[in-house]
C-alpha cells in the first residue's frame, strides 16, 4: 500500500439537544486533514468545496462529511482517506511513539474511504505507462 497518496482526517463529533428538546443536533467538524507531507493546502480543500475560505469545515451528518471527503480525494488525485474520531485518537495516541505508529492508528481504528475509480480519466497509454 502506497501511503504517499493517502490523506488522514481527524474529526470531532458533537451532539446536543435542540432548544425545543425535539431532537439531537449533531455536528462533524474536521480538526486536521493531512498527508505524508503535512496539512492539505487551502487550494486542495477548495477543490472539494468552492465556498471554502479558510473557515471551519463542519457537517450535520457523517454521510455529508464522507461525500465531501470522496470529492476531496477524487479532485486531488488521492487514492484514499482514513477518518479517525478525536476520542479514538486520544485513547490510542498513548501507544504511538513515532510517525509510523501514528499512521497505524488511522489504519487500525479509522474508517477508510477510497477514491471513485470509475471516474478515472487515464488514457489507454496512461494506464500502460
Amino acid at each position: 500500500m502506497k501511503n504517499r497518496d493517502e490523506i488522514y482526517v481527524l474529526y470531532r463529533f458533537t451532539g446536543s439537544q435542540s432548544e425545543n428538546q425535539s431532537h439531537i443536533e449533531s455536528k462533524y467538524r474536521l480538526i486536521l486533514v493531512f498527508n505524508i507531507n503535512g496539512l492539505l493546502t487551502s487550494s486542495e480543500l477548495k477543490k472539494a468545496n468552492e465556498d471554502y475560505h479558510g473557515q471551519v469545515i463542519e457537517f450535520s451528518t457523517k454521510e455529508l462529511m464522507t461525500q465531501f471527503l470522496i470529492k476531496l480525494i477524487d479532485e486531488n488525485n488521492y487514492s484514499r482517506a482514513y477518518l479517525l474520531a478525536n476520542n479514538d485518537f486520544n485513547i490510542a495516541i498513548e501507544s504511538a511513539h513515532n510517525l509510523s505508529k501514528l499512521k497505524e492508528l488511522f489504519y487500525e481504528y479509522g474508517f477508510m474511504i477510497e477514491a471513485d475509480k470509475s471516474k478515472s480519466t487515464k488514457s489507454f497509454f496512461g494506464k500502460i505507462f
